[in-house]
């Protein structure tokens, strides 16, 4: 251990820093936090940074993430704000923390391939704390118009550059009952220049939006916001519907897809 790492060390127990000794869905929903938006790096500094919208996700950030963090690790993240890219930084500096994440799965670097780790995936709990962190910073609840004057029909999307991950969120979301539309298609990296390929989750309509609340949830405050509106322009809807937590799958197709290509899940 050189000097630079004792002085971290010493550090990290100076602030209280703490490492769960078990496994929890507070942990779970942290990585797919981490999966959707965020990731470990080693050079120059171990890091660990989630990113996010400087007006969008404010709150989210300034008030959810950091009590989260806080209550796994003792210790509170740093934020960033570079208000001329409208973007917004969590970060954490420690060796032990991403030492640990990586014990739980996670990896530094691109997040090309990226596999839920068992752990996650072998509990429902988990795999919804999971699934509600990776919706919070890297997913978006839309209202389209479908013909109408004003936007009224939900979608959840989900969006990754990772296959794996993609086709494990959709495998454990039909297991559940979801009705969805898993695919891929092709974009510009606005950083690379590079054509690579992005796969998509879309959860589509108000049966599938209200199982997504019932079962898993959101805790940005930009998603709650976008469901409130969502309920108060589909009363009429949702009496009908007779809101209840045990819906049956029973919507199918996606129409206004486009190019995109499915996945053969």
């Amino acid at each position: 251990m050189n000097v630079a790492e004792k002085r971290m060390l010493n550090y990290d127990k100076k602030r209280g820093l703490i490492l769960s000794e078990s496994y929890s869905p507070q942990l779970a929903e942290l990585i797919g936090i981490i999966f959707g938006d965020g990731h470990l790096s080693k050079a120059p500094k171990y890091t660990i940074e989630i990113c996010g919208h400087s007006i969008d996700d404010y709150e989210y950030h300034t008030i959810y993430l950091r009590i989260l963090i806080q209550k796994l690790f003792g210790i509170k993240t740093k934020i960033a704000i570079r208000k001329n890219a409208n973007c917004m930084l969590s970060q954490i500096f420690s060796k032990r923390v991403i030492n640990f994440l990586e014990d739980c799965g996670l990896k530094t670097g691109r997040k090309k391939e990226l596999p839920i780790p068992d752990w996650i995936r072998k509990e429902d709990i988990n795999m919804r704390s999971f699934l509600r962190g990776f919706v919070d910073t890297d997913g978006s609840l839309a209202l389209k118009k479908r013909y109408r004057s004003i936007a009224y029909y939900p979608v959840v999307g989900l969006v990754s550059k990772s296959e794996t991950l993609v086709r494990h969120m959709a495998d454990w979301l039909r297991k559940k009952g979801f009705s969805l539309w898993a695919g891929y298609d092709k974009q510009i990296d606005k950083r690379s220049g590079n054509v690579q390929e992005v796969y998509r989750i879309y959860l589509n309509g108000h049966k599938q939006l209200i199982r997504w609340v019932n079962f898993i949830g959101f805790d940005n405050q930009k998603h709650i916001q976008k469901y409130k509106i969502w309920k108060e322009r589909n009363k009429e809807k949702l009496f009908k519907l007779s809101i209840s937590t045990n819906l049956h799958r029973d919507f199918n197709g996606a129409e206004y897809l486009g190019n995109l290509k499915p996945l053969g899940l």
